[in-house]
């Protein structure tokens, strides 16, 4: 996907797709469900989160970058991670809009093992893979692919944001990615 190429240079870069699948115009018009024949709306596009939120259990720990010095600063605890989430996202809250599935909030990756975090459960599998139960950013922007206009939009939670960072990102958004250069010289 081009955009997830133009911020994956980024910390963090992450896709949710729709799952479209492209269809031919005679499938289109055979369809009688209108989302079959459209296929999935949105695909997000997010990098660079304002907090990284991680969780080994029994401990989950928030990562931040302070501005004026670039230091990341760390804090742990050992409370409930999705608690340590909603704390994050609780002072952020905005109504949603249309057309809009996701202006900025929490994305990321939970392991089936993260379910010990809410209740008992019998230890099966060995633990093959040395990830933690939880790796969450905290996004303060995304882009919004549209499938069903046709149209891209970067959008933005205004609480979290600093607007020359966002103008800033825009006009990078913007450039040719690396393979578009690459691709001209070939």
């Amino acid at each position: 996907m081009h955009w997830l190429r133009q911020v994956r240079h980024l910390p963090w870069p992450m896709l949710l797709e729709s799952g479209r699948v492209e269809a031919s115009q005679s499938q289109v018009q055979a369809s009688v469900d209108e989302e079959i024949s459209l296929g999935a709306r949105f695909d997000i596009v997010v990098a660079a989160p304002v907090a990284k939120i991680i969780h080994r259990q029994p401990d989950t720990e928030v990562y931040t970058q302070q501005a004026q010095t670039n230091q990341t600063l760390i804090e742990k605890s050992q409370q409930d991670p999705f608690q340590v989430i909603q704390q994050w996202l609780a002072p952020h809250t905005v109504e949603r809009m249309a057309d809009i599935p996701f202006a900025g909030g929490a994305l990321g990756y939970f392991a089936y093992d993260l379910g010990r975090s809410i209740e008992t459960m019998p230890t099966l599998a060995a633990e093959d893979m040395p990830l933690p139960e939880l790796l969450v950013g905290i996004y303060d922007w995304a882009i919004i692919v549209d499938h069903h206009l046709g149209i891209s939009k970067l959008v933005s939670h205004a609480r979290f944001s600093d607007h020359q960072a966002l103008q800033t990102l825009h006009q990078q958004l913007l450039q040719p990615s690396i393979e578009q250069h690459e691709a001209a010289f070939k």
